[in-house]
């Protein structure tokens, strides 16, 4: 597989490499993106999930450079809510503003939806997976989603992940391809630019590397593609 920082960065379109495959969301029919050995292994584990009468659906899968510096401009300015408010009532600190972004939305050019081996399942709000529903759907994947090689990127904080980004229970990574991306991503950090975006100058003061590195693993799932 072809790791360049263009595919690490989130900065190119999809159509144009060999290893995405286009696809049709469940929900909205919206056209989605992710490297073809992830959509397969998805629609696998949604066969089987289907058994047991849990419905996966996948919410958000591929993200570009230009999408991401959207969600990430958006929190900025407040025109997208963060804890469903507008950030900009409660501080003008951009530190403040940057680290409460950061709980859950990379900067863009760092997000593993660039990848194309990361998605989010049926829904990116905490409160669903308190649901019976969202309860039973991660129970389930806890269970069985690492038969298909896809692993919880941010779970709860602990010893082993003591910091980063919050828990995200709709977070899958396909593991076999994102932690060799991954690997090269923490190798090559330094020559990767940050920015221009609103609110990138605060990232001098920010460890990034610290955010990239506290994810969880599941070594069984890696491996040599």
């Amino acid at each position: 597989m072809n790791i360049d920082n263009f595919l690490i960065s989130g900065k190119f379109d999809p159509v144009t490499r060999d290893e995405f495959i286009e696809f049709k969301s469940d929900l909205d029919q919206d056209l989605l993106y992710l490297q073809l050995d992830v959509y397969v292994a998805f629609l696998r584990m949604k066969e089987f999930a289907t058994k047991d009468s849990i419905q996966l659906s996948i919410v958000s899968a591929f993200r570009s450079y230009e999408r991401q510096q959207e969600i990430w401009e958006g929190k900025w300015q407040g025109s997208l809510p963060v804890d469903g408010m507008d950030l900009n009532i409660f501080t003008n600190d951009p530190m403040a503003k940057a680290q409460k972004i950061l709980e859950y939305t990379a900067p863009p050019g760092f997000s593993r939806h660039h990848w194309g081996t990361d998605i989010d399942i049926n829904s990116v709000e905490p409160d669903y997976f308190d649901t019976e529903e969202g309860f039973r759907t991660y129970q389930w994947l806890l269970i069985h989603a690492g038969k298909f090689g896809f692993c919880q990127t941010y779970t709860a904080y602990n010893a082993l992940r003591p910091g980063g980004f919050r828990e995200e229970k709709w977070h899958w990574s396909y593991e076999p391809i994102s932690y060799q991306i991954w690997s090269t991503q923490i190798k090559q950090l330094d020559h990767l630019q940050i920015g221009p975006f609103l609110g990138s100058e605060i990232f001098n003061q920010i460890n990034l590397l610290e955010y990239i590195k506290n994810v969880n693993h599941c070594s069984e799932l890696i491996s040599e593609k």
